[in-house]
């Protein structure tokens, strides 16, 4: 159970580690649900670049050799390494940049935390 203690400049919020790992993974969760409706949608038009140009990237090609986009070449690698992941699949960046939603908005979480 949280609770509050004073502190030199005010309150400060203590969570337990198990109540922060219950909330992160709640988060996680509910960020994952939320996205799994985009799942079965198919990739959109800038998506379907970038993941054509991830999949070059896979088969070898450096980036802009067989595949040119306007992005810099992050974006085809994120969508490389989702291929890698989770194959050849149209959701797996979906999937993945729902993990990256969560992760960050656990990052904030903890940021939050230190704030307090």
């Amino acid at each position: 159970m949280s609770r509050f203690t004073p502190s030199s400049w005010g309150w400060t919020l203590h969570v337990p580690r198990l109540d922060q790992l219950t909330l992160a993974l709640l988060l996680t969760a509910t960020i994952l649900a939320g996205a799994a409706a985009w799942w079965v949608l198919s990739l959109q038009r800038d998506q379907g670049v970038y993941a054509a140009c991830g999949s070059a990237l896979l088969d070898g090609t450096a980036p802009y050799q067989h595949c040119w986009d306007t992005k810099g070449p992050l974006t085809h690698y994120i969508y490389a390494f989702a291929e890698l992941v989770f194959g050849a699949r149209l959701w797996g960046p979906y999937v993945l940049n729902a993990l990256i939603a969560a992760a960050t908005a656990i990052a904030l979480f903890a940021l939050a935390l230190t704030m307090v």
